[in-house]
């Protein structure tokens, strides 16, 4: 390797070693989300590299899925840590957690570009998501992607108030959602992954490695 691509290497290095950091630190900040973002950005490059994906966007999923909850770290512990239902002003400031991620981000010339998906991973197709409101195509493919597979963890992660949902319950509802909340395309791939055991499989492997998260009582759709 030449000099110049030894020290690249080494930047590089350093890069990521920097993006495990902040990873680290949304753990750190919420013990919930420790192995959240992991999980997510396992399942989403599974679910790419079912499509098809390029080996770039797979890495941009990787790093994106782990990092896009990185705004929370922003988030005020009154509503961060609240036990049980948000009110409308804290949903409202919850809901500010991409935009602060983005601008977390921004700048820290990561080894790949995952500011969209950090910002735009919960946009929905039908444009009622946040914090942009975009729809359909407008929204970038690979936030469309992690926006899925986030919700397929949260669900299938087990909480105080509920175990974690079967299968069968995560076809129906992703069934249900095709259309408004997701990428209609991602139906039926996402499908195929859930059949054939692969998330099962991604979620076994991942757990091996990341530290368990304490039951949260905040509901899901509070987060």
């Amino acid at each position: 390797m030449s000099e110049a691509g030894a020290h690249q290497a080494t930047v590089d290095a350093l890069r990521f070693a920097g993006v495990r950091a902040l990873a680290s630190s949304i753990e750190a900040r919420d013990p919930y989300t420790a192995g959240h973002g992991a999980l997510v950005g396992a399942y989403a490059v599974g679910l790419g590299t079912a499509i098809g994906l390029a080996p770039p966007d797979l890495e941009r999923l990787r790093l994106g899925g782990l990092l896009h909850d990185i705004g929370k770290i922003g988030m005020p512990d009154a509503v961060l840590f609240k036990a049980g239902r948000l009110t409308a002003e804290e949903i409202a400031v919850m809901r500010t957690h991409p935009d602060v991620g983005t601008r977390i981000l921004d700048g820290l010339h990561l080894p790949c570009d995952v500011l969209p998906i950090v910002r735009s991973h919960h946009e929905r197709w039908d444009g009622t998501g946040y914090p942009d409101r975009t729809s359909g195509l407008d929204t970038h493919h690979l936030a469309r992607l992690v926006h899925l597979v986030d919700v397929y963890e949260a669900l299938t992660a087990r909480r105080i108030y509920r175990e974690p949902m079967p299968t069968a319950d995560i076809v129906a509802f992703f069934q249900a959602g095709s259309s408004t909340d997701f990428d209609p395309a991602l139906g039926d791939p996402f499908q195929a992954l859930l059949a054939d055991g692969t998330f099962d499989r991604i979620r076994q492997e991942t757990r091996r490695t990341v530290v368990q998260r304490p039951l949260s009582s905040v509901p899901v759709d509070a987060q």
